[in-house]
């Protein structure tokens, strides 16, 4: 069990990789940042006074040896020297260069700091479904590498990350908030705070030339929209542009180190990624400190969190959209969003750690319940998208809302019905009828509770779970019900067509699967002059109310 929780966590959706290390910097935090994928890769990054020192990534990006030939600081002979003899004589590569006296101290401090600031921003394009976990105070890298961590500037490694990785979305949406503002360099910043922008700084000097808005800039220059996009979106994360009201001194003014980039060509990454034929020099000695997993419990609770702020800052206008599907869905289609959206926030499936959400998330349920129901019932469908087309949806509030206690009326009959309270059953899908007096599940299992009578009007029964497909020919709990009365009846042939119906409509539905299994194996095992579906010997029916319900198995 993971002994270790992470202070902080969330995902780069929410807070991409280069706001992380802004905060960071400016908060002077030490401990490691866990990035963990959903695939299970996890990649962790050191940070001490704020400074990312080592990052451990699990992905082959670039080795000390191809920063140091792409630097021209070794030769590709000195290269394959040193890689031969760090592999038999289990010594850190840039320790062997110096060592053979192919390289300065300041060379290799160069070097390794360079090596640092490619893993960083090969992390910029990690999927935004990825998890992070800072874990204060902790060194998860301590025998990963060397000793001693570079430096790296999270500045220059954050442009960098912007320049390769820049997603669209993330900087309309941050320049978004400032697109009414007039922009101005922050007085005092000096010369060299900018250097590593390179031919982008020339951006800065349309700002120098007095406040300009957002699109004034990009109006000014339109060819160079990407590129001022990009240099805003670095000046205001970094706070150093003037947003006409007080806020805390530029990020990273004063504690950057000074970095070098120890040449002008900065290989693609995915010619580095190309060039991992070669073993990782810091692969000795074998001990090596690996980031800890994120506690699943952790982030489901911060995920959940999370979306649920989302929602209400866009709560989702129609049925389609709260289950996150096109208008012209087909019926398949909305059963599996929902099933999708019904493991996520049903309120069952919430755990300890989201507790506090729980009444939050019966109301998503309970929205993605109604909107179900609406669109795989095919009249209400009809009746809901002629509605959307006339603007007419908002007046149904009382409607929604009998929708609703319909629902859960229902779950609570289902409920009572799983644990043998059929009197308590009825008493719910009564109710759920008052409220919706056409729903056909609700039809459907009022026939079932009613076929399960000692007095039982068979013909009424079978007339109402007609009526209850006809409403809903794709619903499964009405094929669900409507298979165990005709098996209940003994019209065996029938029960089963539901019951495949069933389990090729919702592959995930055990108890029709196993319905199909039974009914095969009985007709595999029937004579050969005889063959049946039905059971061996079958009882006649008892006439306790607890009794019949025990039959459905």
């Amino acid at each position: 069990m993971n002994e270790h929780v992470p202070e902080v966590v969330g995902t780069l959706g929410n807070t991409p990789f280069g706001q992380l290390l802004v905060h960071a910097l400016d908060q002077r935090l030490t401990g490691t940042l866990v990035l963990e994928e959903t695939g299970g890769a996890r990649h962790g990054i050191y940070l001490e006074a704020g400074a990312p020192t080592k990052a451990k990534v699990s992905a082959p990006v670039g080795y000390l040896g191809d920063v140091l030939l792409d630097a021209g600081a070794i030769t590709p002979a000195m290269h394959a020297r040193a890689i031969e003899r760090s592999q038999r004589e289990h010594v850190l590569f840039g320790q062997l260069l110096l060592d053979e006296g192919f390289i300065s101290e300041r060379t290799l401090g160069i070097g390794l700091r360079e090596h640092l600031s490619r893993k960083l921003v090969w992390l910029f394009a990690q999927p935004l479904d990825t998890q992070y976990g800072y874990f204060d105070g902790e060194n998860f890298l301590a025998s990963w590498g060397a000793a001693e961590g570079s430096e790296a500037s999270t500045l220059e490694v954050l442009w960098r990350g912007l320049r390769e990785h820049a997603r669209p979305a993330e900087l309309a949406a941050a320049l978004g908030r400032v697109a009414g503002l007039e922009l101005a360099l922050r007085p005092g910043l000096p010369s060299h705070h900018f250097a590593f922008m390179g031919d982008d700084r020339r951006i800065l000097g349309l700002l120098a030339q007095g406040p300009r808005r957002v699109s004034e800039l990009i109006d000014a220059s339109p060819a160079l929209t990407d590129a001022i996009q990009r240099v805003l979106y670095f000046l205001v994360l970094t706070r150093s542009v003037d947003l006409g009201s007080p806020s805390a001194p530029p990020v990273g003014l004063g504690v950057e180190p000074a970095v070098t980039v120890p040449a002008a060509r900065v290989p693609s990454f995915t010619n580095e990624v190309s060039r991992a034929r070669l073993a990782e020099p810091g692969a000795v000695p074998p001990r090596r400190d690996s980031p800890p997993s994120i506690p699943p419990a952790v982030v489901h609770g911060v995920t959940l969190r999370e979306e649920l702020r989302k929602r209400s800052e866009n709560e989702p206008r129609t049925h389609y959209a709260v289950l996150g599907i096109p208008p012209n869905a087909p019926a398949r289609q909305i059963q599996s969003a929902f099933f999708l959206l019904s493991k996520r926030w049903h309120p069952d499936r919430l755990g300890s750690e989201a507790e506090e959400l729980r009444e939050s998330a019966t109301r998503v349920f309970e929205s993605i319940s109604h909107a179900y129901h609406v669109l795989t019932d095919p009249a209400r469908r009809a009746l809901y998208d002629a509605e959307l087309r006339s603007g007419t949806t908002e007046d149904a509030t009382d409607g929604i809302e009998r929708a609703l206690s319909a629902d859960l009326a229902f779950q609570k009959a289902e409920s009572h019905l799983a644990r043998g309270s059929l009197d308590a059953a009825e008493r719910e899908v009564k109710l759920a009828l008052d409220f919706d007096p056409k729903r056909a599940e609700c039809i459907a299992l009022a026939a079932w509770l009613a076929a399960l009578k000692p007095d039982a009007d068979q013909r009424r029964i079978t007339a109402d779970f007609t009526r209850a497909v006809r409403g809903a020919e794709q619903n499964v709990k009405v094929h669900w019900y409507r298979g165990l009365f005709l098996k209940r009846v003994g019209r065996h042939a029938s029960a089963l067509q539901e019951f495949r119906f069933i389990a090729e409509t919702d592959p995930r539905h055990i108890d029709a699967a196993r319905e199909v299994r039974l009914y095969e194996q009985r007709l595999k095992n029937s004579p050969k002059d005889r063959l049946t579906l039905a059971p061996e010997s079958e009882s006649p029916p008892s006439s306790a109310w607890s009794r019949l319900f025990k039959r459905r198995s």
